[in-house]
């Protein structure tokens, strides 16, 4: 007997209410890994959702874990597999997410050069309450290092000028399991940045930022 195939509409993880996004999160895990007990696959799949619209840290590890148990087989994976992976799992528990964001760079008023930002994800759409977006700098590495925590804070001050707002950061290190995560809270960084500058220099981001 033929059965007919409807079509539908493409919508992103963000058009849903977060309950839906949570159940066709679980009906993909439960079809796709059918080595897995049902109740095992309904505990660990699906999501706990949250009320703050921004990711957190106890978001962004919940996601992590999600990506590490999901390629735990294939141990020699590269960073950009990993990137796609916690994009798509991101997306998925309701974020937009960019990747590969390009952000200038300007010495006085000329733009020297870019850098890319591996993701940026943004608040979820549906939640009451306003969040910062998170820059993600993803690694393959033995474990986090003072440099790339460097680059991170370069990444997060230059999406903060960009989006004219500030922003919070992770590295995050697929090189360990589990997944090795550095959160740097936006508020207290910029407060950090601010006053390490001289007075002028502060003086000169504030006009900037207005």
């Amino acid at each position: 007997m033929r059965t007919s195939r409807r079509v539908y509409a493409s919508i992103t993880p963000a058009d849903l209410p977060s309950e839906i996004v949570a159940l066709l999160y679980t009906v993909r895990q439960s079809r796709s890994r059918p080595d897995t007990p049902a109740g095992a696959r309904f505990a660990t799949s699906v999501p706990r959702r949250h009320g703050e619209a921004m990711l957190t840290l106890e978001g962004l590890r919940e996601a992590c874990d999600a990506v590490t148990d999901w390629l735990k087989e294939y141990p020699h994976l590269s960073e950009a597999v990993y990137q796609r992976a916690l994009q798509q799992e991101l997306q998925e528990r309701g974020h937009a997410v960019e990747a590969e964001k390009v952000l200038p760079v300007k010495y006085k008023h000329m733009q020297v050069g870019t850098v890319r930002a591996d993701l940026i994800a943004h608040p979820r759409p549906e939640a009451v309450a306003p969040g910062l977006k998170t820059v993600i700098e993803l690694k393959k590495a033995p474990k986090i290092t003072q440099g790339h925590i460097d680059q991170l804070h370069t990444y997060m001050a230059l999406s903060a000028r960009q989006l004219a707002g500030i922003v919070n950061g992770a590295v995050v290190n697929f090189g360990a399991s589990p997944a090795e995560i550095h959160f740097v809270d936006g508020a207290v960084f910029w407060d950090k940045l601010d006053a390490s500058r001289p007075s002028g220099a502060n003086e000169a981001t504030e006009r900037e930022r207005d």
